[in-house]
């Protein structure tokens, strides 16, 4: 899936495998029930895979204040053709399914995603949680660029949030695209069984990429 501006002729993915996290849209506003108010408009089929935002998925990582480089390009590319024409789409859709803009064309330039430059303040790090109480760890498949953060302790609140934001919607919104290499489905189901033990969240690896 790739998220392409009709009015630029720019397309752009989140991460180095162009994957996608949600529609296309920097509203936070959860869709409630049945397909979200944007999927028409945003996306090829309007159907239940793309039904959260990407701006809601977000709050959920900086809920936890957690800015993963990747997304926040993303973002930086929603925010650069706010009020423009975006729509999602996957290569394999069907022709009559398109815009007309993009209908049989070759003129769209694709954004490919470029690693931080040193002075941005990122770090390659893993993610890793802790059980304060069981010692039990959930640790990242692969580290990700992302600023610093202190270990945090995460309250129950906040495993709830994170729970709605992004652990819910992960399987049906998140697309090759998973930061730090996590399944979020699976650390959504540790935190829920680690939340009374007042689990903590830290960074953990080296400098370099």
């Amino acid at each position: 899936m790739t998220t392409t501006c009709l009015d630029c002729k720019l397309s752009t993915g989140i991460g180095e495998m162009h994957g996608s996290i949600g529609l296309p849209s920097l509203d936070e506003a959860p869709r409630g029930r049945g397909n979200h108010r944007l999927s028409k408009t945003l996306s090829t089929g309007g159907d239940a895979d793309t039904d959260e935002t990407f701006g809601y998925i977000y709050s959920g990582f900086r809920a936890l204040g957690l800015q993963v480089h990747r997304l926040d390009r993303y973002r930086a590319f929603l925010e650069e053709h706010r009020g423009h024409r975006l729509f999602e789409w996957a290569a394999e859709e069907r022709q009559e399914y398109l815009p007309v803009e993009l209908r049989g064309g070759d003129d769209t330039k694709f954004l490919e995603y470029e690693a931080p430059e040193e002075g941005e303040g990122y770090l390659f790090r893993r993610l890793v949680f802790e059980c304060t109480k069981c010692k039990d760890r959930f640790l990242s498949d692969a580290p990700d660029w992302v600023r610093p953060i202190e270990p945090t302790a995460l309250s129950i609140d906040l495993i709830k949030l994170f729970h709605q934001r992004v652990g819910e919607p992960s399987e049906m919104c998140i697309h090759e695209a998973d930061p730090f290499g996590i399944l979020y489905m699976d650390l959504d189901d540790w935190l829920k069984e680690h939340r009374s033990h007042k689990p903590v969240m830290k960074l953990e690896g080296d400098q370099g990429a």
